[in-house]
């Protein structure tokens, strides 16, 4: 059976921020269009501090807790989601560059995959850095994506706004809160079922 192996950090490789798809015109009179108000938060469930966390088709499989990270400069899987998905392990490459976190620990990824990712009628070739990681999260969208699908994201709001792929119109991705506050509350609090979960 084919094994993931841990990828050493060496002068050749994927860097975490090249970009797959050629750019595309920015779409800027439609975007200056793109607002938000208050009839968008008829839909969020109070009281709330919630991450905007989606759903999104990747590959050929709908993936529930994406979460959208203005933060972050990479796209990130976890081992256990890419395990989940049964993805081909000969896929991935190797990569230079290490990951940094908040508290500036360095975290060396196993390597990159390239996935498709489907979101408002528009499938994009990403990059995403496979960590070893017990996730909160299946999948983590950084900056590069959410400029390519020409996305504004809120979380006041639990929507993030995109412009469509002709430019004509813009469409809605909204936030799942009730998978966010289900898996928040067995991630703090875990009984045996959330424990299985969480494995």
């Amino acid at each position: 059976m084919p094994t993931i192996q841990q990828a050493n950090p060496v002068s050749w490789g994927t860097p975490l921020w090249e970009d797959l798809e050629p750019p595309r015109p920015i779409h800027q009179m439609m975007l200056n269009q793109v607002s938000f108000h208050e009839g968008d938060l008829r839909r969020v469930q109070y009281p709330y501090k919630d991450p905007l966390v989606v759903n999104l088709l990747v590959s050929i499989c709908l993936v529930r807790r994406v979460i959208i990270d203005l933060g972050s400069s990479a796209n990130i899987i976890a081992k256990w989601t890419f395990d989940q998905l049964k993805l081909a392990t000969d896929q991935i490459r190797p990569t230079i560059n290490p990951l940094v976190g908040f508290n500036g620990r360095r975290v060396e990824p196993i390597g990159i995959i390239t996935l498709s990712v489907t979101a408002i009628n528009r499938s994009l070739k990403e990059n995403f850095v496979i960590v070893d990681i017990h996730p909160t999260y299946n999948l983590l969208m950084g900056q590069g994506w959410i400029n390519r699908i020409e996305g504004v994201p809120s979380t006041l709001h639990q929507v993030m706004r995109c412009v469509s792929p002709n430019g004509q119109e813009v469409i809605d991705i909204w936030g799942d809160q009730v998978t966010t506050k289900e898996w928040y509350h067995i991630t703090i609090y875990p009984t045996d079922k959330g424990k299985k979960l969480l494995k």
